[in-house]
């Protein structure tokens, strides 16, 4: 699957992406403060989803009636990077398999699917 993670995804979470072999492009490694319409619009252009913390994705898409390949928006209690990385493990299958197309909130215990077109 082909990805984009914002800024606020963790590196830890972007390598274990790439080796599971997905093709990540991180924010961090484009020009800095790039706004989040423009994120978006990248990620579209590109046929990729988008893998956040930051709840306003959800606004652009939803209030905006933005458009998006797909988001994944990680709202864990964890603190520690490596419980998240776990916990993204564990629900890995069943979000790549619902992340094209919709509005994917993944928390410690769930997951809520929204479609986005």
């Amino acid at each position: 699957m082909r990805f984009l993670a914002d800024v606020n995804i963790e590196a830890m979470l972007v390598r274990w992406l790439r080796a599971e072999g997905h093709d990540v492009v991180w924010a961090t490694e484009l020009p800095p403060s790039i706004p989040d319409d423009e994120l978006l619009t990248l990620a579209n252009d590109e046929g990729r989803i988008l893998l956040t913390y930051d709840r306003d994705f959800g606004e652009l898409i939803f209030s905006r009636h933005g458009l998006s390949e797909g988001i994944i928006l990680l709202r864990f209690d964890a603190a520690l990077q490596a419980e998240r990385l776990n916990l993204l493990q564990r629900q890995w299958r069943s979000i790549a398999g619902r992340a094209a197309g919709h509005f994917v909130v993944v928390t410690d215990r769930r997951l809520r699917v929204r479609p986005i077109r």
